[in-house]
């Protein structure tokens, strides 16, 4: 990390925290075979004893295995054989007596919230969490220091990588890992503070950290690595598999989805939403035209039709519905064709200046009750009452009440 991001970052906050981690994030990108954890943790026989029973090793076996410093621990683990990932269960549990006395301060903090008020009340509730999320870190952290980093330690945790971040070497796997756990636990603690108030300050801090994050990770990863990268993990990777789940795109069209959405977004907050300011998510509406322009240059006539169907909110809500129903899978479909054009006819309605308001109200609850007429056969009757209550709330949005003295002519 250099002097100059440093200085941002402490410019932004006297929040200790963020400066501290933003700070030390370069040794991470290092991997050391070797930490300063010897120096700061060491253990004895009957510490080490005393966790035995919790891993269902015997206790004699255990005193032999578990006996000397973490270290000594650790060469001794690996010279008799035992894998990764039983060398990392037993040292976190050796790591885990090291910090008995934080488990029992968090525990205290947690028995003394009265449990009937808002975990978050007061900020409170946020000091045990982030007091946790710390712990966990640093405990992680001198495990990683005595047998290096967790290269995919249970199946489930390869293949949630491969699923993340694509198809990379383990040690960048786990750098990936490590580094969003690292801003993951900076972005929590800002906005458990908060207690989702999210000040101007709040922002700028997790604007920063967003910036910040991917930057490390572009320092880590080639630029084709990093591709592959954002078109898994993303905030417009995750943004374009909800517009584009009713779809069901193959690879290549996600992929030049992806690419033609991201030359745009890209460019405001990393692609997420939450964070950009007002002045950015109108620019970005107003590249909208642009954006569609590009998708419709990447997808057949076809698939470009089924994606502005598909990838509305509208289309999304009704999608759920009639999946909940178990309708055929062209229902939900057909009920947003019916929406959209009733919706457009009644936009005529509406703008029409020759109708007295009672009329329009008349020719709007005409098309409301036409639509009913239309949707029940495809939802049923029950369906149709469901319904209404959520994505058909458009329904009730017709039936406009006249205004106080008006009359029919």
């Amino acid at each position: 990390m250099n002097a100059r991001v440093l200085g941002i970052a402490l410019s932004l906050s006297a929040n200790a925290v963020l400066a501290f981690v933003v700070a030390f994030r370069a040794p991470h990108q290092s991997l050391p075979a070797e930490t300063k954890a010897d120096a700061l943790l060491s253990t004895t026989a009957s510490a080490a004893a005393s966790a035995s029973t919790a891993e269902g090793i015997e206790a004699e076996t255990w005193r032999t295995l578990t006996t000397g410093s973490l270290a000594d621990v650790a060469a001794r683990l690996k010279a008799e054989g035992f894998s990764p990932r039983l060398q990392r269960v037993i040292l976190s549990a050796l790591v885990r007596q090291q910090f008995a006395d934080r488990h029992r301060a968090i525990a205290d903090m947690i028995r003394a919230r009265p449990w009937w008020k808002p975990m978050l009340d007061s900020g409170e509730g946020s000091k045990w969490i982030i007091a946790r999320q710390k712990l966990l870190r640093e405990e992680n952290d001198v495990v990683d220091g005595l047998i290096g980093p967790d290269l995919g330690s249970t199946p489930y945790i390869t293949a949630s990588r491969l699923f993340r971040y694509g198809n990379l070497p383990p040690l960048k796997l786990a750098e990936l890992d490590r580094i969003n756990s690292d801003y993951g636990e900076l972005t929590s603690e800002i906005r458990v503070a908060a207690q989702g108030i999210i000040l101007p300050e709040d922002l700028e801090k997790l604007r920063f950290l967003e910036q910040q994050n991917h930057a490390d990770i572009a320092e880590l990863l080639t630029p084709e690595e990093l591709f592959e990268y954002d078109l898994r993990s993303s905030p417009e990777s995750w943004w374009l598999r909800t517009l584009t789940s009713g779809m069901n795109p193959s690879e290549e069209e996600f992929r030049a989805l992806f690419k033609a959405r991201f030359a745009f977004t890209g460019l405001y907050a990393g692609s997420k939403y939450d964070l950009m300011t007002p002045e950015e998510k109108q620019a970005l509406e107003k590249l909208e035209p642009q954006i569609n322009e590009q998708i419709k240059a990447v997808l057949t006539p076809d698939r470009f039709a089924e994606y502005q169907l598909k990838s509305t909110p509208e289309y999304r809500a009704t999608d759920a519905l009639a999946k909940r129903l178990a309708l055929p899978p062209e229902a939900a479909a057909s009920i947003v064709t019916v929406q959209k054009e009733i919706t457009k006819r009644a936009e005529v309605i509406r703008d029409n200046s020759s109708l007295t308001p009672f009329a329009k109200n008349a020719e709007l609850g005409a098309l409301a009750d036409e639509a009913v007429a239309r949707l029940t056969p495809t939802l049923g009757d029950s369906g149709m009452t469901a319904y209404k209550q959520g994505a058909g709330n458009w329904l009730e949005r017709l039936r406009a009440t006249p205004a106080v003295g008006t009359t029919k002519g």
